[in-house]
């Protein structure tokens, strides 16, 4: 049995989809990935990675040009589809909203058709993108119509499948499937070899209490903030580990100069998920102050905030629901209003100067660790997608 999954994007840092295709090979099916590829042309690479066979297609049949995007589109999803009825899958995951319409339409007027599967990776209705009333519109009617064609939809947080089951009318609540790791063990002694580079590099002393940020390194995350923590807290130090736009990078540079912590922040490149975990060891405290600029980020569970707990990093984080509600639960960090720089910087202090609390932080974090983790979190999908192929093999 084929299991297609479909990236309207480059397969690249897709842990979300490359844990969802470890299920399914773990139910024993092939695994075919379609996803965009170079802007000229089609090709077909065979087993290149993790036993998958990949399928790399160009979004941009009738040119570069920016006025012809809207045209692209619709080619891209035609063209898509009709290659995609080619390859005869049993079951297609559409990765977002507009794959999944790709692979609806690649299943008319086909006998058999393949089971569908619509994994909504943000809450695309609030998603932070500039759309007027029209277009808002218009993507609430497309996704209330993939949800109720498809024979499975996932979204990433409770807070999520409760609005989309209440705002399209649903009689089930789509599967909830967080963006949780597999369990990791950090080197402790890689990570305090970073920890000594870090301070080293900056010039501070064995005592400083370092912030970290990691992800993509892009507006809105919640980066300025920490900065202005680490140019208003004493003995505090910041890392922003990813990569970004060159534009962006410089204005959060000229920041460090304007607030004169030039000196005590280092930016670094991404590493690999392998490295992942003694970087964010090395440090004190994950700093995920994103601000609520849309319902999407109100609702938000990110990979960084799973990453940190398997770190064994406390948490600094926005108190929004989602990720207030596990803080609170396993007591694992402290939660504030992201815009509230004053009460940020208060308990950052408070938890810097206070072992005892800090210490219980970390300590909570073992339990935390155990039961956030993938190896947890895949049963109910892998439950979910064995029914869908039951269901296959009955048709």
């Amino acid at each position: 049995m084929t299991y297609l999954k479909i990236v309207c994007a480059e397969f690249k840092n897709q842990s979300r989809d490359e844990r969802e295709l470890s299920v399914a090979q773990e139910l024993k099916m092939d695994i075919l990935v379609v996803a965009k590829g170079d802007r000229k042309k089609d090709r077909k690479v065979e087993t290149t990675r993790n036993n998958y066979k990949l399928c790399f297609y160009t979004t941009r049949y009738l040119g570069e040009s920016r006025f012809l995007i809207p045209l692209n589109r619709i080619f891209t999803i035609f063209l898509w589809s009709m290659r995609i009825r080619k390859l005869n899958p049993e079951i297609i995951s559409g990765h977002d909203l507009t794959a999944y319409l790709i692979g609806y339409f690649s299943t008319r007027f086909v006998s058999n058709p393949p089971k569908l599967i619509y994994d909504a990776h943000e809450f695309e209705i609030g998603r932070n993108i500039k759309r007027n009333l029209l277009q808002k519109k218009i993507i609430g009617v497309l996704e209330k119509f993939a949800i109720r064609t498809s024979d499975l939809s996932i979204v990433v947080s409770d807070s999520i499948a409760a609005k989309v089951q209440e705002k399209y009318n649903l009689n089930m609540r789509p599967l909830v499937i967080r963006n949780i790791p597999y369990s990791y063990h950090t080197n402790e002694q890689k990570s305090a070899e970073l920890r000594k580079t870090f301070l080293k590099k900056m010039g501070l002393e064995k005592d400083t209490f370092l912030l970290m940020y990691h992800g993509g390194v892009i507006p809105n995350r919640g980066i300025e903030a920490m900065l202005n923590i680490v140019g208003s807290v004493s003995n505090t130090a910041g890392i922003v580990l990813g990569n970004g736009d060159e534009n962006y990078l410089k204005s959060l540079k000229k920041l460090c100069k304007q607030i004169g912590i030039d000196s005590k922040v280092l930016f670094l490149e991404a590493v690999s998920q392998q490295q992942l975990g003694d970087y964010v060891g090395a440090v004190d405290l994950e700093v995920i102050l994103i601000p609520g600029i849309c319902e999407s980020y109100y609702y938000m569970l990110p990979n960084k905030f799973f990453e940190s707990i398997q770190s064994m990093t406390p948490i600094l984080a926005s108190n929004f629901p989602e990720v207030k509600k596990i803080i609170d639960l396993y007591d694992i960090g402290i939660t504030c209003a992201p815009y509230d720089m004053e009460n940020v910087c208060k308990s950052v202090s408070k938890l810097k100067d206070n072992p005892q609390i800090y210490f219980r932080l970390k300590e909570n974090l073992i339990k935390a660790k155990k039961e956030l983790c993938w190896e947890k979190e895949n049963l109910k999908l892998k439950k979910s997608l064995n029914n869908i192929m039951k269901e296959k093999k009955n048709d």
